[in-house]
């Protein structure tokens, strides 16, 4: 069982619901969670430098901060990450609670794919994007879905899954309080696919200032479906799919009928 001063990792392959989780972290637990380790151990070590003042300011999720605002927030040691476990020594080595969010991967890389389309790359093509996601190759797309999966599970703590996130949140926040009880959940406050689409969240924000063609909290939760690889995936690029991933796709019950309690308890 975790204590209240553990350290929490929330890992995820890309575009499996990290952003959703810490969501419900910040509403429903009133926890704020960190974009990367790197950047609180920065800001940590800027906070104990003597000649910070109380007037300085800080820009962290487009906001300005002052330095008691940044030691409020250094309180919480919450972290997102999609790395691969051996990029994560530093991190690691606080031996954090584990919470790793799996997703059906072929919605994980069309999601991946449109993604790198709408907002990292809008000049890409959907087709490349997502074939080179599928690939993975060099180790590329971290380490790829199959890779991401394999090397979380043996770590983690607890698993959620995508699907019953968006379904069922409120189970999987209960899940989590089983873990950590020390966290006191507001159920009034769950999130919901559609408000952080429609821009309610604090970590959904055009950094880049990037001109888009629809609003941002729009192309980042572009549909928060299920199956919708079903409709999006060329067969030749399924077919190179399930020759890498289909064995994991099993492994996880994603090639039987959708059953939220069956996946959320068979791993």
């Amino acid at each position: 069982m975790a204590h209240h001063t553990d350290p929490i990792l929330l890992a995820s392959y890309p575009r499996s619901g990290n952003t959703f989780l810490r969501h419900i972290f910040h509403d429903v637990f009133g926890r704020y969670s960190w974009n990367s380790f790197e950047r609180y151990a920065f800001l940590n070590r800027a906070m104990q430098d003597p000649g910070i003042r109380d007037k300085d300011l800080f820009h962290l999720d487009d906001r300005h901060l002052s330095p008691g605002e940044i030691r409020k927030l250094l309180e919480s040691k919450i972290f997102k990450t999609h790395e691969l476990p051996q990029s994560c020594g530093e991190l690691l080595e606080t031996r954090p609670v584990v919470i790793y969010l799996v997703r059906d991967g072929r919605d994980a890389v069309v999601s991946e794919a449109w993604h790198r389309k709408n907002i990292t790359d809008p000049k890409s093509h959907f087709r490349d994007n997502l074939r080179e996601a599928v690939l993975a190759e060099g180790g590329s797309h971290f380490g790829g879905w199959t890779a991401n999966v394999e090397a979380w599970l043996p770590l983690a703590d607890l698993v959620l899954h995508f699907e019953q996130l968006i379904a069922e949140p409120e189970k999987c926040i209960r899940r989590i309080v089983q873990m950590m009880p020390h966290l006191t959940p507001d159920f009034s406050r769950i999130p919901t696919f559609q408000s952080q689409r429609s821009g309610h969240g604090l970590f959904v924000s055009n950094r880049r200032q990037v001109q888009y063609s629809k609003p941002f909290p729009e192309l980042f939760f572009r549909k928060g479906k299920v199956g919708v690889w079903k409709e999006e995936i060329p067969q030749d690029i399924l077919d190179r799919f399930n020759m890498l991933h289909g064995a994991m796709i099993h492994s996880l019950g994603y090639d039987e009928p959708l059953n939220l309690d069956h996946l959320t308890y068979r791993i």
